[in-house]
């Protein structure tokens, strides 16, 4: 006969409490450790669809991938291309003429191959030419080659807290033939690529007010298209 005031069956329920929330908090530091484990650990490859913006004028093109917070898209990357064939090259002539957005849509690739200094470097891709978004109701156009003649820029996107300043990666040789894109710096940020007309050759990187949704008062350069710009993908 029990004793009075034992109760074998609750103290067996404490005991099974007390382990589910020993499991409970050691399943939530998994987690949390995965995730930092996750940011801080560098990806072994980035394979995906690398959805690009294209944009420059015939016998000088370039394409922009459209960057994202998520890893295997958060990078920036700005690639001169060329089409491998004649036909190719009379497609995007006759689609240059037309102000409208020119998007690229990928075989799946491993964007690190694109990295200066890649130990299997990608020199070709055949990638769908698209009137419009790719993603959003874009025209398909044409399935072409691509030669890959320089990798302008390769930089990852990092949000980083209390910036103030917007920074422009230059693209282009020539003072009337160069673009301007918005590095992605903070978070909502947004993708912009920007033809101007400059005084003199601009290079690099450089400094200057936000040129969302108005043209620039800079003396060195004056905005005379916006050829992408978008928000929606990096709030």
């Amino acid at each position: 006969m029990l004793r009075s005031g034992l109760c074998p069956v609750n103290a067996l329920e404490v005991k099974v409490q007390d382990w589910s929330r020993t499991a409970l908090l050691v399943l939530g530091l998994c987690l949390v450790l995965q995730a930092y484990a996750e940011r801080t650990t560098p990806q072994a490859d980035a394979h995906g669809v690398h959805g690009m913006v294209l944009f420059g004028e015939p016998g000088r093109l370039f394409v922009s991938h459209l960057p994202l917070y998520r890893h295997p898209h958060d990078w920036q990357v700005v690639l001169e291309l060329e089409p491998e064939s004649a036909a190719g090259e009379s497609v995007i002539r006759a689609q240059l003429t037309d102000s409208g957005l020119l998007t690229l849509q990928p075989e799946p690739f491993d964007l690190f191959r694109l990295k200066p200094g890649a130990g299997e470097p990608l020199m070709r891709f055949t990638a769908a030419l698209y009137r419009g978004h790719f993603e959003r109701g874009g025209e398909s156009l044409a399935e072409l080659g691509w030669r890959v003649k320089r990798t302008w820029f390769f930089e990852p996107v990092v949000a980083r807290s209390g910036v103030t300043d917007h920074r422009y990666l230059v693209v282009g040789t020539e003072a009337d033939r160069q673009w301007l894109l918005h590095r992605v710096e903070r978070r909502p940020d947004v993708d912009q690529i920007l033809r101007i007309e400059a005084t003199a050759t601009l290079a690099g990187v450089l400094t200057a007010p936000s040129l969302l949704d108005r043209n620039s008062a800079d003396t060195r350069f004056r905005v005379t298209a916006t050829v992408w710009q978008d928000t929606d993908d990096l709030q």
